[in-house]
Parts: C-alpha cells; structure tokens; sequence
C-alpha cells in the first residue's frame, strides 16, 4: 500500500515525499519478494528521473527489469512495460541502438495489450 502511495505522489510531482516514503518503507528491511522489488526499482527509477539523474535512473530501471523478469519470467506482458521504460532511459542516454535492439527482443509481447493500450502506443512509437 505504501508504494501505491509513492507512486501517487510521483504522479503529483511530490519528489522529496516520494523518496522520503519509499527511505521510509526500506528502512525497516523489509523482505520482498521479486515482484516488489521490481516495483520499488521502478520507484526508485521514477524518483531519480524526477531528480534529473538519468544515470541512477537507467540502473534502477535495469534492477527492475531484472527483478520483473525473474518473478515473471520472460514472457509476461510486464517484461514489455518494464523495457519500454529501460529503452527510454538508454535513448536519452544516446544509446538508441542498444534500446531499438532491448524492444524488438520483447515486440512479440505486445498481443498481450489492446490496441488502444498505453504499451501498445508507446510500443508503435518505436516502429513495432
């Protein structure tokens, strides 16, 4: 629940709440499984790309990707959501080639969202 709550703020452009709630919930340790992690990278990515570091954002994006693909595998339509925003990271790094190459090895995924889907959209955005 508590990083439903980050993800809102982040939505409100609440940076410093945001980071501070999510400090908060990993400073009691908690043990989560892959599932959570890939969230709280994913959070944690969000934050740092609020901050304006892309660095930190591309390996807290890598860590979720990771995480997703080990509590999912390799073929849930997550793995699709959660490349689209490493391939993201990587293109404003200037690595467009290495973020073309991350989408095409997951394109097939897309029949797994609507045609009007946000992924789907964002998918035909990179010409798949």
């Amino acid at each position: 629940v508590k990083l439903q709550e980050v993800q809102r703020m982040l939505d409100l452009q609440q940076t410093e709440n945001a980071d501070g709630l999510l400090n908060e919930v990993l400073a009691v340790k908690p043990k989560l499984g892959d599932a959570e992690l890939a969230r709280r990278h994913s959070l944690a990515s969000d934050i740092a790309v609020q901050r304006g570091n892309i660095e930190l954002a591309l390996a807290e994006s890598g860590l979720a990707l990771e995480a997703v693909r080990k509590a999912w595998g390799e073929h849930h339509p997550l793995v699709l959501a959660y490349v689209l925003d490493q391939a993201h990271l990587l293109k404003q790094q200037g690595q467009e080639a290495m973020a073309h190459d991350l989408v095409l090895s997951v394109a097939d995924l897309a029949d797994s969202f609507v045609e009007t889907s946000p992924v789907r959209k964002e998918l035909a955005g990179w010409g798949y």
